[in-house]
């Protein structure tokens, strides 16, 4: 089960085991960020379900959105 919520983006803070992937925040408008998973395609078989998740929550949150 999957939870996302909505919040203003403060300091990050990633695991170790995130910093040693490379894993980074990275700031974008809503429909910016649903244009750039749309056009993701990750390497390898999880990666694909995590953006789809993802695409399906910026989406959800899009529809409620103005901008």
């Amino acid at each position: 089960m999957s939870y996302c919520f909505r919040a203003r983006a403060g300091r990050q803070a990633l695991e170790k085991g995130e910093r040693l992937a490379g894993f980074g925040l990275e700031l974008a408008p809503l429909r910016e960020a649903i244009g750039i998973l749309e056009r993701d395609w990750p390497a390898n078989y999880k990666g694909k379900f995590i953006v789809e998740r993802d695409l399906a929550f910026l989406r959800k949150a899009a529809q409620g959105s103005p901008r």
